[in-house]
């Protein structure tokens, strides 16, 4: 059977959906399209559950449920896009991204040959990341990889947040080569200090008592410039950018201070000191935090420690009296 006309040639319909064929020779074009407003199913098997539906909005689905149509211009339900070979490295197989107007291609995913998968943004084959797949995990941005990653340009990570109060800092072994190394923000726990005596007692003993979360010490009756102090590891150009204790103390007279000193290596004299100090009378804790140090570390020259002590009695000038005591100390350090 021939059906030689333009237009419509064959229609199946139930009265409400209609099914069939169409013709135009002026284009030319030959069409199996809906009639009416439904979308157009494929089935194959004598199935009553389509394979692929094309949607009246133009969406193409592969494998939808029945009764779903696709949400998008391509779906595919419970399935797989298989992409298979390569072509050329100017034509790969893969995914084409062209501007909004169709005629100039901006970026392209695919295979650049049978063993490198990649992504390019122009269509000079410059591939902006590669990915080799050769029994290995190496990644390159701008390069061809030859280690797990290889970056050609410069790295910038910015608004990392901590993880439980770490950092990440880069470390370079004896080839020059960089390394991630996770490292604390420093809280150091009064348990860490040790206790040290300076000058003479003043009829009376000084008692220094430790514990993680906090540490205390006393005079009886009192005491000259006794301190707790304790030294600091840090890393080779790293910056001190802030620097924040909890201090108290239950005196009339005596205040009580915590320090942050940078001492001269060679001569021992003190470079830099940055200091938090209570209140006098200040009986309940004090949280104290200096947030403008910003000190970079050079330990070829110098020596890095904590000293809390007493601020009015420093060089034997007074007395210490009653108990005073500080918490968990915190150094904000950046890589």
């Amino acid at each position: 059977m021939s059906i030689k006309k333009d237009n419509i040639g064959l229609t199946h319909t139930d009265g409400t959906i209609s099914l069939g064929t169409y013709m135009s020779s002026a284009v030319p074009r030959a069409y199996l399209q809906t009639h009416s407003n439904h979308p157009l199913y494929f089935g194959n098997n004598n199935s009553s559950t389509p394979s692929i539906v094309l949607n009246t909005n133009g969406n193409f689905g592969v494998n939808m449920p029945d009764g779903i149509l696709p949400a998008e211009k391509l779906e595919i339900r419970n399935g797989r896009l298989g992409l298979y070979g390569w072509e050329t490295p100017s034509k790969p197989t893969g995914i084409v991204f062209t501007n909004n107007a169709g005629n100039t291609e901006v970026g392209r995913l695919g295979m650049r040959d049978a063993t490198t998968f990649g992504v390019f943004s122009n269509t000079t084959n410059q591939f902006e990341f590669i990915s080799k797949t050769l029994g290995t995990s190496k990644f390159g941005l701008g390069i061809d990889p030859t280690y797990e990653l290889d970056v050609n340009g410069n790295i910038r990570i910015e608004s990392l947040s901590s993880v439980n109060g770490r950092g990440i800092v880069m470390i370079a072994d004896t080839d020059d080569f960089w390394n991630f190394e996770v490292q604390p923000t420093i809280n150091i726990s009064p348990f860490d200090f040790t206790f040290s005596d300076e000058g003479s007692l003043s009829g009376g003993n000084a008692n220094f008592t430790p514990s993680p979360n906090y540490s205390l010490w006393s005079t009886s009756p009192s005491a000259v410039y006794h301190y707790v102090e304790k030294p600091l590891d840090l890393i080779q150009g790293s910056t001190i950018r802030s620097f924040s204790a909890n201090l108290f103390d239950n005196t009339a007279v005596g205040r009580i201070r915590a320090c942050l000193y940078v001492q001269n290596s060679l001569t021992g004299a003190i470079s830099n000191s940055y200091c938090l100090s209570t209140t006098s009378q200040a009986s309940s804790i004090q949280q104290l935090s200096q947030n403008t140090i910003n000190h970079v570390v050079n330990n070829q020259t110098n020596t890095y420690f904590i000293r809390v002590e007493s601020l009015d009695n420093l060089q034997n000038q007074g007395p210490w009296f009653n108990t005073l005591g500080f918490g968990t100390m915190k150094l904000d350090v950046g890589y």
